[in-house]
């Protein structure tokens, strides 16, 4: 059994995909399957029932997931528990984080805690909300940074800041030479949104924005997934909507617009699992917080 074979399980137990799974891990997904299959032969039990639809995990899958978890993030760190070692840190964050912090947030956010504990070692993992709730409750992170309708249960979340919903536009676009850009002036614009597989709060937050301000489905196409869609909004597939700490993101031949009226983006929310917080991770709840704050007053979308 190697550590591979625990990885490639992982990402297939989270993807609920072989196809998603492979491009993940940039394997074939032939390839990806018979490793999967090699795993539940050492194992001696199915991991997965698969469909033309969807991995299901079948029950020794399931008690398996969070110890291959375990294994598998364990020697992802070895480098970083070795150069700990070296330097001396005494202690280490595990910070799950979703894209749109990973863009306009935590890049910020380390520094500024390295600045008040400089020898607190910071591990950060990009991942979807749903896998970041999953393993803040098995003991895999520390802390998340997501985005979420409402608090979560059994875990402690705060809210970081409020946030609003931009579109981006193609620098040629005759929108975006207008001051202002209204939900109407949308409409009948193809729009490219992620996959509602893996972010279903987020894709439904933004088709309700619509919906809100009278925009009919049927004029909007769903075509692709990800905040990497800037590239596709410049060569002219459509626009997307983002929210405001994605505006970070500029890519050429692209414009970020606010849109009025102003619709809230989904929450943005930092979570541990146990209160009281105290020590580096309190330190870390509270740079989170300052930092949004600033956000929410110097936000300057071009």
């Amino acid at each position: 059994m190697t550590v591979s074979r625990l990885e490639y399980f992982v990402a297939v137990a989270q993807e609920r995909s072989f196809a998603r799974a492979a491009a993940r891990l940039h394997i074939t997904r032939p390839a990806l399957s018979q490793q999967i299959r090699k795993l539940e032969e050492e194992l001696g039990q199915p991991l997965v029932m698969r469909s033309s639809h969807r991995v299901v995990l079948t029950p020794a899958g399931h008690h398996l997931l969070p110890r291959a978890r375990e294994i598998v993030d364990s020697y992802r760190r070895l480098p970083a528990l070795v150069d700990e070692a070296a330097r001396g840190t005494q202690e280490t964050l595990r910070l799950g984080v979703n894209s749109s912090s990973l863009i306009g947030l935590v890049p910020t956010l380390i520094p500024r805690l390295h600045s008040v504990l400089p020898d607190v070692a910071v591990v950060v993992e990009e991942l979807w909300d749903e896998q970041q709730l999953e393993m803040l409750r098995t003991g895999e992170l520390d802390a998340a940074i997501f985005r979420s309708a409402a608090p979560p249960e059994s875990l402690y979340s705060w809210p970081l800041g409020a946030d609003y919903l931009h579109v981006c536009l193609p620098r040629a676009h005759p929108l975006a030479r207008q001051t202002e850009v209204t939900w109407a002036d949308l409409a009948g614009e193809r729009l490219l949104l992620p996959d509602r597989a893996r972010a279903r709060i987020e894709v439904d937050t933004i088709l309700a924005a619509f919906t809100t301000n009278g925009i009919h489905l049927e004029d909007l196409t769903i075509t692709m997934y990800g905040y990497h869609g800037a590239a596709w909004v410049a060569a002219g597939y459509g626009v997307i909507l983002v929210p405001g700490h994605a505006t970070a993101l500029r890519h050429d031949g692209t414009v970020f617009k606010t849109l009025t009226p102003a619709m809230p983006a989904m929450q943005l929310r930092i979570a541990t699992r146990s209160e009281p917080v105290a020590g580096a991770l309190l330190a870390l709840l509270r740079t989170a917080h300052g930092l949004t704050t600033e956000n929410a007053e110097t936000l300057n979308v071009m």
